[in-house]
């Protein structure tokens, strides 16, 4: 066999080298990178290099002739005369050459489709090295082609020694030149442990070159770990599922025992729930009923109770004196309500002890509203501006028994919305601040708007919009659960007309009326009924 190897800076340059200097027999043995660019070991005289390394490859395995490779006992090592004339014997029997020669044909198309396989893989890696090595082995004839799809099976090892046969080998080959290439098939039979080996190597080399550093199981654990957290979430939504379906079917039970030890407490509970009322307080009034009562009798004691709850201002603004700041989000209705209590205030006292205050300059004709307002009643108005403070401007007007103080209605995520807050709390003066809420508002936005204004000491508040609401339950659900005292309500826009002051059973009476033909399914009211209920390790209690 005839080796030699090439450098060139790359693969392109290399395999030209080859074909140059070796011609086109030539068969690729090996190629890696080297400091000058890539080296590749070539070689001619094909046959007798694979005799070569058949033998090397037995010497090394060492495996007896009808032993596997799995065994789990193996000889000692012994010299590679003996192995031979054992193979050589072993070949005379005809049905063993035979069996030897199908499971060679198997093997070789295993091999083969494995190759195809890696080979399509370091296409698809698109790899422009190996695609330069591809195509200039398609320019090489097709039997050194046969030959280096052989040598890719081979370990490079084997080509690039160039050793002598043993004396025995040597003489085998002269006496029986058949008979060696019968004895190099039974041997490739004990190599088919170092054959699948080969195949692993060369899958394992198809991987990218980035997931053959250390880390590489990590790479392959990443799919693994993600799919078992996929699991893990699924599984736990699955729990979650069927807890709230365990869940549901307990309180669709407790409703259905409420409701049948309890018919009328039910049916009140249901009404409640239709007003807008929570199921908490809902429940809460429910329960106070006497089971011998009728059902008219607890109802009745359920609206007086249910009007004990709610807190209210005993005076109205026009006996009253002081400064009151009004505070809220926008478009409830601020300016309004302030434009209706000041023009009722003018009717019953006078201009000459009223004044108003706006600190919204931060809308375009903010305080349009007021100025005009302020010219029909002839009362005062003044603008609070970056250039003076709101205690300044309070005190310039120090002469009036009232002063009403209009903010700009401005969103919690708006810059300006912190000033607002800060002129207020700055202002060293006694002023009361009443919360302004719409009647229309969803629950979550009235208690959000609480809590935006709780920290300035919320005197009051005053409900409007009523005549738009479609339900009241939800306003006065908030009122009663922050204990916030409802000063006036509003139904209308008329000035001053649509403007009263708040009265528990009013109140009551209008949050019927506006829900006298609401209606509340069993299962919605079940639903409703399992939010009242305390909830203990994750199941409801029938407390």
């Amino acid at each position: 066999m005839k080796a030699k190897s090439f450098v060139a800076p790359d693969m392109r340059q290399a395999l030209k080298l080859v074909r140059d200097s070796m011609g086109a027999d030539a068969v690729i043995l090996s190629n890696r990178k080297v400091a000058g660019g890539v080296e590749v070991s070539v070689a001619l005289d094909y046959d007798q290099a694979m005799i070569d390394h058949r033998v090397n490859v037995a010497k090394a395995a060492n495996i007896p002739r009808y032993t596997n490779g799995s065994s789990q006992f193996a000889p000692p090592q012994g010299d590679t005369n003996r192995l031979l004339k054992e193979t050589l014997i072993a070949a005379k029997d005809k049905d063993r050459r035979e069996e030897v020669k199908a499971m060679l044909n198997r093997q070789r198309e295993q091999l083969d489709q494995a190759e195809w396989l890696d080979q399509g893989q370091q296409l698809d890696k698109s790899n422009p090295a190996e695609i330069d090595e591809q195509s200039a082995e398609v320019s090489i004839s097709p039997q050194a082609q046969q030959k280096q799809r052989t040598d890719k099976l081979m370990p490079p090892a084997a080509y690039s020694q160039s050793q002598p046969m043993p004396e025995a080998v040597e003489s085998v080959e002269e006496a029986a030149p058949a008979a060696v290439v019968e004895t190099y098939e039974m041997r490739a039979e004990r190599e088919s442990a170092v054959a699948g080996a080969t195949v692993t190597n060369k899958a394992t080399a198809a991987i990218p070159r980035a997931l053959t550093k250390d880390d590489t199981h990590l790479a392959f654990d990443e799919p693994k770990e993600a799919e078992s957290e996929h699991e893990m979430l699924q599984m736990r939504s699955e729990l979650q599922q069927l807890r709230g379906m365990i869940n549901s079917q307990l309180g669709n039970v407790a409703w259905g025992d409420f409701s049948y030890r309890h018919p009328v407490s039910a049916a009140i509970f249901k009404r409640l729930v239709s007003m807008g009322f929570t199921p908490a307080l809902s429940r809460s009034l429910s329960q106070q009923i006497d089971s011998q009562s009728s059902k008219k009798d607890a109802w009745n004691d359920v609206l007086l109770s249910l009007s004990s709850r709610i807190p209210v201002l005993g005076a109205s603004l026009p006996r009253a004196e002081g400064r009151i700041a009004f505070v809220g989000p926008a478009g409830v209705g601020k300016t309004t309500t302030i434009s209706k209590l000041a023009a009722e205030y003018v009717l019953e006292h006078g201009p000459e002890d009223l004044a108003l205050v706006t600190t919204d300059s931060y809308r375009i004709a903010g305080h349009e509203q007021l100025n005009v307002l302020s010219k029909i009643l002839k009362v005062p108005l003044r603008v609070v501006t970056g250039k003076q403070s709101l205690e300044s401007v309070l005190r310039g007007l120090s002469r009036k028994k009232m002063i009403l103080i209009d903010t700009a209605g401005l969103s919690q995520k708006d810059t300006s919305w912190a000033e607002q807050i800060s002129l207020i709390e700055s202002a060293n003066m006694d002023i009361q601040k009443w919360l302004v809420l719409s009647a229309t508002s969803q629950r979550s936005i009235l208690d959000k708007a609480v809590a935006n204004y709780k920290g300035l000491g919320l005197n009051g508040c005053i409900l409007t919009k009523l005549d738009e609401s479609a339900s009241l339950g939800e306003a006065l659900g908030v009122v009663i659960e922050h204990q916030l005292s409802v000063a006036y309500t509003t139904n209308g826009q008329n000035i001053p007309d649509d403007i009263a002051q708040a009265k528990p059973k009013n109140l009551v009476n209008q949050a019927i009326s506006l829900t006298k033909n609401a209606t509340l399914d069993d299962e919605l009211a079940a639903d409703c009924f399992n939010e009242s209920m305390p909830i203990t390790n994750g199941a409801f209690s029938a407390a």
